[in-house]
This record gives C-alpha cells, structure tokens and sequence, in this order.
C-alpha cells in the first residue's frame, strides 16, 4: 500500500511540473510576489535535480535546473508569490557564489548534529561519513572470477577492488582505536574464499569447520576440506554481500552474548583474508600454521569519544584487555549523559581468547535507552584490568547519514 501511495505522489509531481512548465510569459502574467522574508541560513538537501530554477522570485526568467548546483544548498532568503491565484513560497540559495530561485518544496531541510558535539567532532563526523560513503556496499565488479556452486563448483576469486573497500571499512574502525591497519595476503584471500564458497554450495546456515553440514556431491574433497579449514579460522556471516555492512555486522554482532566476530576485527591481528560467494562472507582473522600474535592494547567498546551508533545499538557492549584477570565481581554501570538517566545493564560476563586477547567483558545495557546523538558514560569498578575509578563517555553519532 505504501508502494502505491508513493507512486500517485510521483504521478501528481509530474503532472505539477508540467502544469507549473507553462511558458515564461504565461507564468509572468499569472506570478505576483506578495512579500519577502528573510530565513535563517540553512542547509537543504535538493529533493528534485530536475527542478527549474529561475533568476528572481517574479519567475520571468529561468536559469537551468538543480542538478547544475549539486545535492545541496543553502537557502537564505523567501519570496512569498501568488502564482496562477494560489500562494506559494519560493526560496533564494546559493552554491558558493552562485544564486537562484526554486519552489521550496524542491529543498528539504538537512538535519543538523545536536548541541553535544563541539565543531571540531562535527568536522570529524563528516569526514568518518565520508570515508564510509565511499567504502559503500556496492557489488558492482565484486568479482575477478565469479564462483560457482549451485549443481556444479568453483570457488571464484573477489575482486582487488572489493578486497581493499573490505579492509578499509576494517582499518576504519581499528582507526578509532588508534589500532594498526591490517593487510589481507592473497594466500588469505584465496583460503577465506574457499570457505564463502563452500558455505554457499552447502547453503545450510552458518558453520565454523563445516561441521554438521552436508557436503554437495559437486564439491570435491580437496575443495570441501579447503573450506573447513577456512571457516575454522575465520569470522562467518550470511546475508551480508557490501563491504561496508558487512564488516559493520561483525563489529555490531547482535545476538552474541560475546561478541567474538567484533573483538577479533579489533584485537591483536595484523592480516585478514576476505571470501564472499552470494550472501555467505568468510573473513579469515587467524591461521594456526603461521602462528598467533597477541593483543597489545585494551579496547573498550564503543570507544572513548566519537563512536558510530549503528555498531553500538540493539547489542553488547564490551572492554577487552590484554592481560589475565578475574573478572568475577566486575560492575558496569551505564549513564545517559545527554538525558542524565542511569541506563540499566543486563547479562555481565566474561571470556577470553577472542581477538588474541586475556580478559573480555560484555554487558548488555538496555536497548531502548541506546540512541545516535546522545553521550553516554561507562563506569567500571572491580576489575583489575583498568584504573580504579575507571570511567569514560562515548558519543554516538550516525555514520551513514550525511549532515553539515
């Protein structure tokens, strides 16, 4: 039904064009301007590129359309007209020095970061959602050699280029830990694309190993056992085919009481191999024969700081450190800072050897108190792995929207 209703709206904008389109002398006639007003000077987001756009707010002489002045503009001034005998607003923005006059119902008001950030994070905002807008998710060119595994098998081979959008959504978030970046070998490549592979050919759900999966009679041995070894080694995923939601499922990994996929993304490796066939991803994240590292620094998730709130809602939040300590009676208290409400925390407990380090800490703090554009303070007390008295604030923003 909503389907429907979107497409009557689309239907009537066209027919409004082509009734507003007459010709210059007929909108003259019929446009009076009834006052000005000035507006605050705001950000809009061009809502129709192929709007026209005129000279003055009299409408008697176009000049082009939105598209020649990009996505956005900033409108400032407000003609209120009659046109044909019926009142309407049209606004006057600029694209650096360049000015117009269009219909605002062709602009709409971009949203604008709440007072918890200083201009120096809204700067670092922006630049965190441009890099993850050009990782994006596009499977365009996603392959070298497109597998095969339906009736008959062949692994495939992903592409340079979406090998090095998966490593960057990947080293974009070791980045907010100051965590060096990693680099993905081809001989990593080729083994985590044996085990998307042979996920895909089973197409049975997920399986570290393959265990309890049924092998295909068109996959070989060789081929199966090459896949076992990889999903043995390798953080799994189904449903996820772009780069960048992807990578930001494992690091989100709800429905993980331990987040395991997350903490190895940002724990003691220093490679990765990156498989996909289909909806089924492999990202290979340790390899026995080559032997372990270790984590070296603690990582407490969200972060201190600026911190996407799509990898910190609806899931665990974590403190992983490198170091062996009881974490038995460990307290975890959670505070609102923008609302100045306790957020109540479920589910404490603790694990270790995910991501190559000694003491991980997960806590579950509620979900519907979790926001984008709020600050929140974490507390931990009764644990030796940080300072007495150890305490920080995250603040949450949206990286997949686009603010000024």
């Amino acid at each position: 039904m909503t389907h429907h209703f979107t497409a009557k709206l689309a239907i009537a904008g066209l027919l409004t064009v082509g009734i507003l389109g007459a010709t210059t002398s007929q909108a003259s006639a019929k446009t009076k301007v009834r006052y000005y007003q000035d507006i605050k000077n705001a950000s809009y987001t061009v809502t129709n590129s192929k709007a026209t756009v005129y000279t003055s707010a009299t409408l008697k002489h176009k000049k082009g359309t939105l598209k020649s002045y990009g996505s956005k503009v900033t409108g400032y001034y407000a003609a209120h007209i009659s046109k044909n005998g019926k009142a309407t607003v049209y606004y006057k923005f600029k694209v650096g020095k360049k000015t117009g006059w269009v219909w605002r119902g062709y602009l709409k008001k971009a949203a604008t970061l709440p007072n918890i950030f200083n201009s120096s994070e809204k700067a670092q905002i922006t630049s965190y959602q441009k890099t993850a807008k050009s990782i994006g998710n596009s499977t365009s060119g996603m392959y070298a050699s497109k597998p095969v595994y339906k009736n008959k098998f062949a692994v495939g081979k992903l592409s340079s280029t979406y090998i090095n959008k998966t490593l960057a959504a990947i080293n974009l978030a070791r980045g907010f830990y100051g965590l060096p970046n990693v680099t993905a070998p081809d001989s990593w490549n080729a083994s985590a694309q044996y085990g998307a592979a042979t996920l895909a050919a089973a197409n049975q759900g997920l399986s570290h190993g393959l265990d309890g999966l049924t092998q295909p009679s068109f996959v070989s041995d060789a081929a199966w056992s090459k896949g076992a070894a990889a999903t043995s080694q390798s953080n799994i995923a189904q449903g996820y085919s772009g780069a960048f939601n992807t990578i930001s499922g494992y690091l989100n990994d709800s429905g993980n009481t331990m987040p395991g996929h997350r903490l190895w993304i940002l724990g003691g490796i220093t490679q990765v191999g990156v498989g996909q066939a289909g909806e089924y991803n492999d990202l290979k994240v340790f390899d026995i024969d080559s032997g372990l590292g270790h984590a070296t620094k603690t990582v407490a998730y969200p972060n201190s700081g600026l911190f996407p709130a799509e990898w910190s809602v609806g899931t665990f939040w974590s403190l992983a450190v490198p170091s062996r300590y009881d974490a038995s009676k460990v307290s975890i208290k959670v505070t609102d800072a923008t609302t100045k409400q306790n957020v109540p925390v479920a589910a404490v407990q603790s694990d270790d050897g995910y991501g190559l380090f000694d003491t991980e800490i997960s806590y579950l703090p509620k979900a519907s108190m979790i926001k984008a554009n709020h600050a929140y303070t974490i507390s931990v007390s009764n644990f030796a792995g940080v300072p007495a008295g150890y305490s920080y604030t995250t603040k949450l923003f949206k990286i997949g929207s686009v603010t000024n």
